[in-house]
């Protein structure tokens, strides 16, 4: 069953003054905010890839009471909320829980949400936040819904960092972090980048995005705020990158590349023992979708949680390549 809603739906460009400064209080009381849900990320991201940022809003009278920061693709006819690269997640925002009796009744407003972008785009995707965790509003709005994965950890949870790692990952910590030196700076960037596509050549799995591309990326997310460049080397070569993405409560281990051997064990080592520091509350290590990559992410003291990719399909030729990708044909 479908109720009436009393909500009101819209689509807005983030250049949209009323959008601007209704966003930033609902992500300052939203569970599922994150830096990827931040405007200037949106911005960045947009210009990287040449799409269009845009956010889909549910308004309850004059309070913005849901949202979702999309990213618009037009070929031909068709218009899409597509997923750019390096964007793991791209969630809904609600301002609080929802009520199960809403959810029931598709009267919520991650009902009046998913509606409104399933009716603006021939296909759309979303990848939600861990915090989001009922699926049933997109099943029961004609979404596919397709689990996912991740780890992460509280940093504050405990006194010292390493006391839930695993002892494989604390001897390679306790051995090895002498003979790497790690800093901090867009000074390492370069370097990263070249580890970042090293590794996945390596792995024999395509980047499909050029190194000028990431540095313009990480640089104009870096001028916003949102992202720090870590560098472990050895003997003055670097061995190790990451490029943590952080709206100062999460941080995420979003573009890492290295050389095998413990180079990456002792940088992000480093990296959470620095964050924890600084006050930062959680971790999210950005997926937990591939076997090796998982292990190697569990043995830091991880949880893992729980996410969804879910997609709608409005066209019925697409619904048919779509079907057909999934069959391999």
């Amino acid at each position: 069953m479908v109720a009436s809603s009393s909500f009101r739906t819209s689509l807005h460009r983030l250049d949209d003054e009323a959008i601007r400064s209704a966003w930033e209080p609902l992500l300052a009381q939203s569970p599922q905010a994150s830096a990827f849900s931040h405007l200037a990320f949106g911005e960045q991201v947009g210009h990287a890839f040449g799409l269009t940022p845009l956010v889909a809003a549910v308004w309850e009278k004059d309070a913005l009471r849901a949202g979702a920061l999309l990213y618009e693709k037009r070929q031909g006819p068709y218009r899409a909320a597509a997923i750019p690269p390096f964007v793991p997640c791209v969630s809904p925002l609600l301002d609080r829980p929802l009520r199960e009796t809403d959810t029931h009744y598709r009267r919520s407003v991650l009902d009046a949400l998913l509606g409104l972008v399933a009716d603006s785009f021939h296909q759309a995707s979303l990848v939600t936040h861990p915090a989001l965790d009922d699926a049933r509003p997109f099943q029961w709005g004609g979404w596919q819904v397709t689990p996912a994965y991740t780890y992460g950890r509280e940093l504050q949870a405990e006194e010292e960092v390493t006391a839930t790692w695993s002892s494989t990952t604390r001897h390679a910590w306790q051995n090895e972090r002498e003979a790497f030196t790690v800093a901090e700076g867009g000074d390492g960037l370069d370097d990263t980048v070249a580890l970042i596509e090293a590794s996945h050549e390596r792995q024999e799995q395509a980047l499909d995005v050029d190194a000028a591309t990431i540095r313009g990326l990480v640089a104009g997310l870096s001028g916003a705020g949102l992202t720090r460049v870590f560098v472990a080397r050895h003997d003055g070569k670097a061995e190790a990158g990451v490029v943590v993405l952080s709206d100062g409560h999460t941080a995420h281990y979003w573009l890492a590349g290295s050389v095998p051997g413990p180079a990456m064990t002792v940088l992000v080592a480093t990296v959470l023992t620095r964050l924890r520091d600084e006050g930062v509350a959680y971790f999210d290590f950005a997926g937990a979708n591939t076997p090796s990559i998982a292990e190697f992410k569990r043995k830091f003291g991880c949880r893992l949680a729980s996410y969804y990719r879910a997609r709608h399909v409005s066209r019925p030729e697409l619904r048919l390549l779509d079907s057909m990708r999934r069959g391999g044909s």
